[in-house]
């Protein structure tokens, strides 16, 4: 089995790393095409890995200009054209496009070419991408449903994609083309789960926050609700964790108005980020996990906050919503709405041992390890290309 995986945001995070890596495990050769612009040249080089499978390979290439962000016909062209002189396209069995209205619209154009089916991730980015660049919008549907098989990595992003009203001649194809395989957590966190019990009293509770300082993280609102909270009689501290997150646009101004409001309330907390055993640290010593973001693709980091115990604060109809009820292991709350951020922070300390206990049962190996996630797009390998 020969794949060629087309990952524009590839060494952005770690996500495609820890997949590719566990292909790898089961034989799979890959060749990973990371097209990048002289903007993210710093990707280069990021996230290598030690391939046992013989010519796997990673190629980074900054084939891309500032001025190809804005037009799509040419960015499009000249990956099509970079990554047919680098590999021989014949010698794939399939193509796995990380993100489905770029990367997807490579890989369909190589698929048109080179008769070589190809499955298509639905992220976050798809909708923006669908949005901006409407007048592509019958391109994007050939890219969508020429694609064999599409995945999604939670039910809010495909519902949300799909959500556009000049899909909907072709949602119920595109819907029922999609798998939902959520990503995977970092194997610090998999293995290590954090079991001990934790009691709320008194109204003191201890929050944390993992993110780099952005607007659409919701730390200003975060902040705010529990000033207010405090206020009325709550005794809540907050960590966040995330000043200064490498490969991440931040305003400066924001972040000074944070830091402004931390000087004068001294339970914000505001510290520099750190690597995954430090905010597993953190994590273990805290009671509540919140995040109430905006344009959430999915969140890993609920997830390691999850595996340590934590009862969450996520964000309604964005992210990781959807894989729970709400209620079983925290509550959703309206990005960026301070007052709604309170009455979930709220509901989280009124059903603190319900939820602890719901955390307690799930099964973070079977859901969100790698390894079974890595089983299952070798499963949807085999059935498109035909290999029991």
């Amino acid at each position: 089995m020969r794949v060629l995986h087309i990952i524009n945001s590839y060494g952005g995070t770690e996500v495609y790393k820890n997949l590719i890596t566990e292909l790898d495990k089961l034989g799979v050769s890959q060749t990973v095409y990371v097209p990048l612009s002289v903007a993210n040249r710093e990707r280069v080089g990021n996230q290598l890995i030690d391939f046992r499978v013989k010519d796997s390979q990673i190629i980074y290439s900054t084939v891309l200009n500032t001025l190809d962000r804005f037009i799509y016909e040419s960015k499009i062209a000249k990956c099509v054209k970079d990554v047919e002189k680098r590999v021989r396209i014949e010698d794939f069995d399939i193509i796995h496009a990380g993100m489905v209205l770029f990367d997807g619209a490579i890989a369909y154009k190589l698929s048109k070419k080179y008769n070589r089916p190809y499955i298509s991730a639905i992220r976050g980015t798809d909708t923006l991408y669908y949005e901006k660049f409407f007048w592509k919008r019958s391109f994007f549907k050939k890219v969508l449903l020429n694609s064999t098989k599409l995945v999604s990595i939670s039910p809010h992003c495909i519902q949300e994609f799909c959500g556009q009203p000049s899909l909907a001649e072709c949602r119920e194809n595109i819907v029922n083309e999609t798998l939902i395989i959520p990503n995977g957590i970092d194997k610090r966190f998999l293995y290590d789960l954090y079991r001990q019990s934790r009691v709320l009293s008194n109204k003191q509770m201890r929050i944390v926050f993992v993110a780099a300082y952005q607007r659409n993280k919701g730390i200003k609102e975060l902040i705010e609700a529990i000033i207010d909270l405090n206020k009325e009689g709550y005794k809540i501290t907050l960590d966040a964790i995330g000043d200064g997150l490498p490969f991440r646009d931040t305003n400066a101004d924001y972040v000074s108005e944070l830091k402004k409001i931390a000087t004068t309330h001294k339970e914000i907390h505001l510290l520099k980020f750190m690597d995954k055993d430090g905010i597993k640290e953190f994590l273990r010593k805290s009671d509540i996990f919140a995040m109430p973001s905006r344009k959430e693709t999915f969140g890993l980091v609920y997830i390691e906050a999850l595996s340590q115990g934590l009862p969450i604060l996520y964000s309604k109809n964005d992210g990781i919503d959807g894989f729970y009820e709400d209620g079983y292991v925290g509550y959703g709350a309206i990005a960026l709405d301070k007052e709604d951020i309170k009455r979930q922070i709220i509901k989280i300390y009124d059903d603190y041992p319900t939820l602890l206990e719901n955390i307690r049962n799930l099964n973070f190996e079977k859901d969100f390890g790698w390894p079974s996630i890595a089983q299952k797009y070798y499963t949807i390998y085999k059935q498109v290309v035909g290999h029991e």
